[in-house]
This record gives structure tokens, C-alpha cells and sequence, in this order.
């Protein structure tokens, strides 16, 4: 195309030179008209056959560097681009060679860096794979209500070795363990394998009841410094928690300060504590100890949730956690893990996460003979578990734990809706047995005062008609400050 415009040009310019020059021949010579005519031929011909040659070797080298350049762009790095000359032409073409070097180079070492991202990616996770088949499963005591416990983690992109751990040591102590892991990848994930099992192996060799923390992390860290050619190190916290007393004895080497909910308020427990593990061998570690009543709570965690960042490179901090503990410190431990999650999603907003948040809950409910838990109707279930339990243990009949639950159930849901009609309160349910032959229930609140036998009679007749054509007993009695209502029931 661009040589057929260069030939048009050419003989445009060539006839209307042709033309004028004949024109001013013709007036001046009169009587050499038909001689012109034929002389005007010839020239337009020797114009035409001048114009092609020029034509074609002017555009000759464009057209062969646009093929060449076609080839590039297909991708044909190792073609040259050949140079008739040194005009600028043939700087264009010695450009074209130079950038298609260059884009060679760029292309081998932009498949190298693919190859290595997706061994990374691979890397990463496998990492991430190990880390999450090694974490308990969150249903692992069903039966046991002397406790709630969840934990919960939220892998970054960058895999580290943040770990959780929970186990019982003996029938009557669990084992709570949060720890974390220096470096990123399978190297850490591996160290991280590495710690959580020899952490659980050795505590469950504790014998003839003895806990100790310390000792656990002393021979553990001395484990570890003997075989870490990495140089990694592990921050741990390790809990032991008396079941039946509700005495914990922990050690903290070098993990975030543990906050301990007493009262409605969480506060973080802050001590001297013992250097991580996997960095100097023969350390001696310390023990603490603490107490927990029943309805209170320890809260477990890595810095990945003080440490998360907003737009603003601004830290979650401390203070905005124990806000949102203490903002949902009476509801399940799994409900806390997911508020604490929420608050820190709305703080971040859409700032990447750059480290694992971990965390755990153990709420404390002390006796096996009694429950104390938020009166809500969605905790229904977990009433009816710990008296199914109790039936169990007092060897209940099938069809008398039937009306007993029965009865329970109608006896929460009122208290629920009357002793705490604008807000939520606590309920504690004991359950003892008489005499082998009658189970002995008593609902205890700290909400309005209220007789539900007269509020079933107001407001509930059948509820009250129900309640008591199912139990053998029931009484109410009004303590000063708190509610008592008291069901007994024949068990055989």
C-alpha cells in the first residue's frame, strides 16, 4: 500500500512536470504539435519505468522491516531484521534487533520467575496443608460440659507456623497451648509439626499428678536446640487446667500475655515471661498460677491479632481487643472468637493480612453437678447434653429423662422471657441426686423477681399444667437477689 502511494506521488510529480514543460514548448514553437505528442509518450514512459525503480528502492527496506517486526510480534525472538543501510531506516532496523534481544532476555526470565511463583504457591500450600491437619478438631470433648472451648485459625497468604493445641493429660486436667513460630513456609510448618508434638507427647507423660509447665517447656526447648540447624524458634504458652478446682498452672516463653475474663471484664495477666523455645538450651522456665471461677473465661492468641494493620498502617492493638472481649464476654466461646474476628475485619477493612490470627476460648463452668450459661433459648442444646450426661450418671430411666427435659425446657424458656425480658442474664442449673431415687433440679437467676408458677398460671396455664403433671415436686423461693425454682422427680 505504502509503495503504490510513493509510485503515485512519483509520476503526479513526473506528468506535471511533463506537461508544463510541453506547454511552454508548444507556444513558443509553434508547427511541433504531432512531434511533441510522440516526445511527450516517450518521456511519460521513461517517467513511469524511473518512478517504479525509485519506488521500490525506497520502500524495499520499509516493507521488509515491517515483516520483520511482524515476526517479533509473533512472538519470533530470534529473527534479525536485516540492514540495507545506514540511513535512519537502517537505525530503525538495528532498533528492532535491540528490542527484540532485550524482549528475548525479558521473556526467559519472566518464565523462570512463573516457574519459581508456582513453586512457591506449591511451597505455600503444602505449608498450609500441614498446619491445618495438625490443629484438634473443635468438637473433640462432646461430652464434657465442665468446659466450652473453641480456637480457630486465619491463615495469611504467607503461611507461618502459628499452631493451637488442646488435650486432656488426665481425666480431671486439659492441656491449652497457643504458640508461634518464627519464619514462613514448609520449613516452619515443619517446626511447627515438630513442637506441637513433642509439647503434647511430653506433657502426657506427667505422672502421679504432676503438672508442670515449666518442666514440659525446659525439656521440650532442650529438644528442640538439639537438632535446629534452621534456627528457628517457637513462642508458647502452655496451660494446665485442674478440671474439677479450676487451678490453672502456666508457662509463658516469650507469647503474648493471656487475658482472663473474671466478673463480665477480661484483663490480660502480664509476667516476666521465659525466653521462646529452640534458642538456648538448659533454660529454667517459671510457673504461675491462677484461679477460675466458675463463668470465667481465658482468651489465647498470637500476635497476628494485635498485630493486624489498617489503611492507616495503625495496629489492632491490645486496647480495641480486650474492647471486644469484653463486649461479648457472656456469650459461647466460639461466639467470642467471631466477634473478635468481626472487630478486627471492620478495623482492617480491605488491608491485606500479612500474619495467621489465632486464637482460642476456654469458658469455665467448674462443677459437674451444675451449668451457668447465658439465658438464651439457642443454649437449649446445651442444657439437654449436661442433663443427659446426669441421667447417664444417676442411671436416670429413658422415660423419666424424657419429661425431666421436657420440663427443663419449659422451665428455661420462661425464665428466659420473664426474669430477663429486656437483656441477658446468667442461669445456673444444679442437678443432684436424693437418696438413689429422686433427681433434684434447681433453676437459679439473678433477674426480676418472679414466681414462674404464678406467671405459668397467668400467662401459661398449659405450661404450668405441663411442668407440673410431669415432676413429682416443684417449689419457688425468692433468696433477696435471686430466683430459685426447685423440680424433683422420681428416676426409676
Amino acid at each position: 500500500m505504502f509503495r503504490k502511494k510513493l509510485l503515485i506521488a512519483f509520476l503526479s510529480v513526473g506528468l506535471l512536470s511533463a506537461v508544463l514543460s510541453y506547454c511552454i514548448i508548444f507556444f513558443i514553437l509553434p508547427g511541433t504539435g504531432l512531434n511533441l505528442i510522440f516526445s511527450f509518450c516517450a518521456v511519460m514512459i521513461i517517467i513511469f519505468i524511473l518512478a517504479d525503480i525509485l519506488s521500490r528502492k525506497i520502500t524495499r527496506p520499509i516493507l521488509k522491516l515491517n515483516e520483520d517486526s511482524n515476526k517479533i510480534i509473533n512472538f519470533e525472538l530470534d529473527h534479525k531484521a536485516k540492514i540495507y543501510n545506514n540511513d535512519e531506516i537502517g537505525e530503525l532496523a538495528k532498533n528492532f534487533n535491540s528490542m527484540a534481544v532485550t524482549l528475548n532476555e525479558y521473556m526467559q526470565d519472566f518464565g523462570k520467575s512463573v516457574e519459581q511463583n508456582l513453586n512457591v504457591n506449591a511451597e505455600l500450600d503444602i505449608a498450609a496443608k500441614i498446619q491445618s491437619d495438625m490443629l484438634p478438631k473443635i468438637k473433640t470433648f462432646p461430652n464434657r460440659d465442665e468446659f466450652d472451648i473453641n480456637a480457630e485459625m486465619l491463615p495469611a497468604k504467607e503461611v507461618g507456623g502459628d499452631f493451637y493445641d488442646f488435650f486432656f493429660v488426665d481425666a480431671d486436667h486439659i492441656a491449652l497451648v497457643m504458640a508461634d513460630v518464627s519464619g514462613k513456609g514448609v520449613p516452619a510448618a515443619l517446626f511447627m509439626v515438630v513442637a506441637k508434638t513433642l509439647i503434647k507427647n511430653r506433657a502426657q507423660m506427667t505422672k502421679n499428678g504432676e503438672h508442670d509447665p515449666a518442666q514440659i517447656l525446659h525439656d521440650v526447648n532442650n529438644q528442640l536446640c538439639g537438632s535446629n540447624e534452621s534456627k528457628f524458634f517457637v513462642t508458647v504458652y502452655l496451660g494446665i487446667v485442674e478440671i474439677s478446682t479450676g487451678n490453672v498452672i502456666y508457662c509463658n516463653a516469650g507469647h503474648e500475655f493471656p487475658a482472663i475474663e473474671h466478673d463480665g471484664e477480661f484483663k490480660l495477666i502480664e509476667t516476666d515471661n521465659d525466653p521462646a523455645l529452640g534458642i538456648i538450651s538448659d533454660l529454667d522456665f517459671t510457673n504461675y498460677e491462677f484461679k477460675l471461677n466458675p463463668g470465667d473465661s481465658i482468651y489465647l492468641y498470637t500476635d497476628g491479632v494485635t498485630e493486624a494493620i489498617n489503611l492507616n498502617e495503625e495496629l489492632f492493638g491490645e486496647n480495641r481487643m480486650l474492647k471486644a472481649l469484653n463486649t461479648y464476654y457472656d456469650e459461647s466461646a466460639e461466639e467470642i472468637l467471631k466477634s473478635v474476628e468481626a472487630e478486627i475485619n471492620i478495623f482492617a477493612k480491605k488491608t491485606p493480612q500479612f500474619d495467621d490470627i489465632t486464637m482460642m476460648c476456654f469458658k469455665y463452668f467448674a462443677n459437674r453437678d451444675e451449668i451457668e450459661i447465658k439465658a438464651d433459648i439457642s443454649n437449649l442444646d446445651r442444657i439437654n447434653k449436661f442433663l443427659e450426661r446426669k441421667f447417664k450418671e444417676y442411671q436416670c430411666s429413658e422415660k423419666s429423662a424424657k419429661f425431666i427435659n421436657l420440663a427443663c425446657e419449659e422451665i428455661f424458656k420462661n425464665i428466659c422471657s420473664y426474669a430477663y425480658p429486656m437483656q441477658y442474664g446468667k442461669v445456673k442449673i444444679k442437678v443432684v441426686q436424693n437418696n438413689n431415687s429422686d433427681i433434684e433440679i434447681k433453676f437459679i437467676d439473678s433477674g426480676i423477681k418472679f414466681n414462674p408458677i404464678e406467671t405459668f398460671k397467668i400467662k401459661n396455664g398449659l405450661g404450668l399444667r405441663l411442668t407440673k403433671s410431669i415432676v413429682d415436686h416443684i417449689a419457688y423461693e425468692h433468696d433477696g437477689n435471686r430466683n430459685i425454682l426447685t423440680l424433683r422427680k422420681a428416676i426409676k
